[in-house]
């Protein structure tokens, strides 16, 4: 769908809702489900701009994790984040990573560092990804791409409150 006319999709879907809410009450009630929505609507917006910016800076990232995401039970994606993580690994190319929570996230960075290993042979990255919920440990070591298994290790330990 074309972006403009989604936009005014989405546009008359928010005067209607709000017209209702006019008719039924709360000015102030109107005011913050308007921001909430508007904040949701830019967000998503970002998101976008980062998943495709991500997929500029590592060859076939939206397919790896797609298909991972298929497979794990993964909550989703914050491609803000993967893209300022993935940003500051290819300038940096630190040599030991150390993740807290095994997903979809662990699939992104050990890409990025597949890929920057194939484009200098002498990097040799460690990923330590470390898992608190045995079945996610489980699933994890399980999902985990053959060509990653050379520098991904997937640890699992218990919480310390």
């Amino acid at each position: 769908m074309n972006f403009y006319i989604k936009f005014f999709y989405i546009s008359n879907q928010f005067i209607y809702k709000y017209l209702k809410m006019i008719y039924k009450g709360s000015m102030k009630k109107i005011l913050k489900n308007f921001k909430k929505q508007i904040y949701w609507f830019f967000y998503n917006l970002y998101n976008k701009k980062c998943k495709n910016k991500l997929g500029l800076k590592v060859k076939n990232i939206e397919k790896i994790l797609d298909e991972y995401s298929a497979k794990s039970k993964s909550t989703g994606i914050k491609y803000s984040s993967l893209l300022a993580c993935v940003e500051l690994i290819q300038k940096y190319k630190p040599l030991i990573l150390l993740e807290s929570g095994t997903g979809v996230s662990t699939i992104a960075i050990a890409e990025t560092l597949y890929q920057l290993k194939i484009n200098d042979p002498q990097y040799k990255p460690i990923l330590i990804s470390m898992e608190s919920i045995d079945s996610w440990y489980k699933m994890a070591l399980n999902l985990l791409p053959e060509r990653y298994k050379e520098f991904v290790e997937i640890r699992f330990g218990e919480r310390e409150v």
